[in-house]
C-alpha cells in the first residue's frame, strides 16, 4: 500500500498523549457531576462512577507527566464522591434486583433518597469552584 492510500501517523509525544487523555477525561467527570447534580438519576450515578474511576487509572497511568500533588488533590477532591456514588449506585441495583419481587421496598427507598442527598453534598461543593480551569492548570494541560 502506497503512503497516499492509508494515513500517515503524525509522531507525537507520550507526554502529550497522556495530556490530551487525561484532559477528556477530566472533562468527561466534570460533565457527569454535573449531570448527576442535576438528574442524580441511576444511569446518571453510573455514568459518574465510570469516569472517575477512567480519570483515576489515567492520572495513575500517566504519573510521570502529571505533578504528583495536583493528581493527589483531584483524587482527593474526587473521594468523598466516589465513595457516595458506590453506595447509591449499590442501592440502585439492589432495587432493581428486587423490583419484581413481593418485598416490601419503602425502607430501601428511603434510604436511596438519603443516599441521593449525601452524593449531591459531595458533588456541591466541587461545582461552585471552576474545576476544569483549576485542574487544567494543576496538572499543567492547556485551557480548552
Amino acid at each position: 500500500m502506497s503512503p497516499p492510500e492509508r494515513m500517515k501517523r503524525v509522531p507525537t509525544s507520550m507526554r502529550s498523549y497522556a495530556m490530551r487523555q487525561v484532559s477528556g477525561l477530566l472533562e468527561a467527570a466534570i460533565k457527569e457531576l454535573r449531570n448527576t447534580a442535576h438528574t442524580r438519576d441511576a444511569e446518571a450515578i453510573h455514568g459518574l462512577r465510570v469516569s472517575i474511576r477512567r480519570l483515576f487509572q489515567a492520572l495513575k497511568t500517566f504519573a510521570q507527566y502529571l505533578p504528583e500533588e495536583a493528581r493527589d488533590g483531584i483524587e482527593d477532591e474526587l473521594r468523598a464522591v466516589i465513595k457516595a456514588a458506590g453506595r447509591a449506585r449499590d442501592c440502585d441495583v439492589l432495587l432493581e434486583m428486587l423490583a419484581d419481587s413481593d418485598v416490601e421496598l419503602s425502607v430501601l427507598h428511603q434510604q436511596r433518597t438519603e443516599l441521593k442527598r449525601e452524593l449531591l453534598a459531595a458533588i456541591q461543593p466541587l461545582l461552585e469552584t471552576s474545576l476544569s480551569k483549576r485542574w487544567r492548570s494543576g496538572l499543567g494541560i492547556p485551557a480548552r
